[in-house]
């Protein structure tokens, strides 16, 4: 099945399935999804987990003798499976696709996928983890919608970051979440419980969350001459 974004809090607090794919463009709202899970999973006992980063080469022999770690006390598993600009390959999407006819219900399977293309998004072995599962599909937050997230991400850190300082921090960041998260993590450690102005942003802002080496060879591969001579003349790079 698929839930909404929005919607798997809420849901969690009803059920909980044995397997959830969180799909999504980049890495702080699949962590925030993969969190509400978390929190459900230890209310349910589950104590163990292991965490697999897989690449073209990793083997996925895991998946099939999964049962057989479980210890004699019969604890609880979670497996993480996380696939970073790629999909599972071929022996990947076997072994998913086998495991889903018949998951094991003392396992917790969360595969967490970013980045993947678009056109991998109707793959066969994604089909599969919805229908014995759920999907959570995750859209790429907008520019425009940025600093309500910013404004969001503030409150929960206990800061309430005012209009035009979350302007000027979604103007710096460029859209890029690790960046902004990591700049409200500064600003919570700086100014706890505090109001964040413009005044506060810009002393606390750092231009080196917006360009790096490699953002500028990015701009300048995808023609985006302006922004890498505005990272030189920043000095970052």
């Amino acid at each position: 099945m698929k839930i909404p974004e929005d919607k798997l809090e809420s849901f969690l607090t009803k059920n909980l399935l044995s397997i959830y794919t969180i799909l999504g463009p980049e890495s702080v709202r699949i962590e925030e999804n993969l969190s509400k899970i978390y929190r459900k999973s230890r209310k349910e006992n589950f104590t163990l987990k292991d965490t697999y980063i897989m690449d073209k080469k990793t083997e996925w022999d895991f998946l099939a003798s999964s049962s057989d770690t479980i210890d004699l006390f019969g604890s609880k598993k979670i497996i993480e499976i996380k696939l970073i600009g790629h999909g599972p390959g071929v022996k990947g999407a076997k072994a998913l696709k086998e495991y889903c006819l018949k998951p094991d219900l003392n396992i917790l399977l969360i595969v967490t996928i970013e980045g993947l293309d678009r056109k991998s998004h109707s793959s066969a072995w994604i089909e599969e983890l919805e229908k014995a599962g759920a999907l959570i599909f995750i859209n790429p937050l907008s520019l425009a919608a940025l600093p309500a997230w910013i404004q969001e991400k503030g409150q929960i850190n206990g800061i309430s970051i005012l209009k035009e300082a979350r302007l000027l921090l979604a103007e710096r960041t460029e859209g890029n979440l690790m960046a902004t998260m990591q700049e409200i993590n500064k600003l919570t450690l700086i100014y706890p419980k505090q109001t964040i102005d413009l005044q506060k942003m810009e002393k606390t802002i750092s231009n080196l969350t917006k360009f790096s080496i490699f953002d500028f060879s990015n701009a300048f591969i995808a023609g985006k001459t302006k922004r890498a001579i505005r990272g030189i003349k920043i000095g970052s790079i």
